[in-house]
C-alpha cells in the first residue's frame, strides 16, 4: 500500500489578488511565503506566520467572475486563536478595518465561540475559540484509519 497522503494546502483562484493578500496579512496574521509569476498571472503562498508550511494558495485569474456573496458559511477557511479574549479582539481588528462580521457566538461544546468575515472574493473565513480540531478530539473508535 502507498504512503498516506499528507494535506498541504488549498487553493482558490482570485481576480483580487493583492485585496486578497492584504486581507489574509492582516485579519488573519498569514504571510507571503512564496510568490511567482507577473500581473495577471501570478501564484501566491500565504502560510501563519507561526507556521513552517504553506496552507493557502492564491491563484491569480483576473476573468473570474465577480463574486456573488453567496458563498455557504459552511465552505469556510477555519482559524483559530488561543482563547475567548484573543477572539475578541480579532473581531475588534476585524471591524476596525471596516469589515462586516457579526460579533463572536457561543455554537456549542465542540464549535466553541466563532465569528465569520468574507474575504474580497467573498470566500466565508471563520475565527474560532474552543474549536479543538486536534487528533485528540478525533472519533477514532468510530472512524479508524486504514
Amino acid at each position: 500500500m502507498p504512503e498516506p497522503p499528507r494535506f498541504t494546502h488549498n487553493a482558490f483562484p482570485t481576480a483580487r489578488l493583492d485585496a486578497c493578500i492584504a486581507f489574509y496579512e492582516s485579519v488573519a496574521a498569514m504571510r507571503v511565503v512564496k510568490s511567482r509569476g507577473n500581473d495577471g498571472e501570478r501564484v501566491v503562498w500565504l502560510a501563519p506566520a507561526a507556521a513552517d508550511t504553506p496552507i493557502f494558495v492564491l491563484v491569480e485569474r483576473p476573468r473570474r467572475a465577480p463574486p456573488t456573496h453567496a458563498e455557504p458559511l459552511l465552505r469556510h477557511l477555519g482559524f483559530e486563536v488561543s482563547d475567548r479574549a484573543a477572539l475578541d479582539a480579532r473581531h475588534t481588528h476585524v471591524v476596525a478595518l471596516g469589515l462586516a462580521a457579526e460579533p463572536p457566538e457561543y455554537v456549542d461544546a465542540i464549535v466553541g465561540h466563532i465569528f465569520m468575515v468574507r474575504d474580497p472574493d467573498g470566500r466565508v473565513v471563520e475565527f474560532s475559540a474552543g474549536q479543538d480540531v486536534s487528533p485528540a478530539n478525533w472519533d477514532t473508535d468510530t472512524h479508524p484509519t486504514r
